[in-house]
């Protein structure tokens, strides 16, 4: 009977599974996809929508800092400041799951997406000078991740995609329409 060590049966198993990983990563190019098409797509749409609730709330609790009402400064703080620490832990959870089942360009500018929406300092208001920049900052790195998820999931087309009749077959028939309601619309204004 051959008695194996815990740390050796983790390290044989740990090295069995990323040769799996770079042998499926060799054959598919180079370009090693972690989870489902369909999977991916959840989860980037979920992290989108945490990131852009996590911005929205650290904006809402560094406008709550208003003088006029002690009480409502109060009150409000405490309650932007609860709905942020919720959604930071839901995005938390969200970059994990990104990091988990995502393509690595995808991830990269997740990082990015993810430090752009927590960058906000609630201690003073967007407009302070210590925030400037912030909010072009987050738009930036939101439009950088939507462009890498589509990518990633090849809504946009390759370049191999240039034959594609059924494609091509829709763009015709909506060009002759348009040119139909151009041609309607110009005798129409003649009359």
């Amino acid at each position: 009977m051959v008695v194996m060590e815990p740390m050796a049966a983790v390290t044989t198993t740990a090295g069995r599974a990323a040769g799996t990983l770079l042998a499926k990563a060799f054959q598919q190019g180079g370009r090693l996809r972690l989870g489902g098409r369909e999977e991916r797509r959840i989860i980037y749409a979920h992290f989108q929508a945490c990131s852009i609730r996590m911005y929205n709330h650290l904006e809402d609790l560094s406008e709550t800092r208003s003088w006029g009402n002690i009480f409502s400064l109060w009150y409000g703080e405490r309650r932007a400041r609860d709905r942020a620490v919720g959604t930071f832990r839901e995005l938390q959870e969200a970059l994990m799951e990104l990091g988990l089942a995502g393509n690595a360009q995808p991830v990269d500018v997740g990082i990015k997406l993810f430090e752009a929406a927590t960058a906000p300092n609630t201690k003073y208001s967007l407009s302070h000078k210590k925030n400037k920049g912030v909010e072009d900052a987050f738009y930036d790195a939101l439009g950088n991740f939507l462009d890498a998820c589509k990518e990633d999931l090849w809504y946009l087309p390759q370049w191999w995609q240039i034959w594609r009749p059924a494609w091509w077959k829709v763009r015709w028939e909506a060009r002759t329409e348009r040119r139909e309601e151009l041609k309607k619309a110009k005798s129409s204004e003649k009359d």
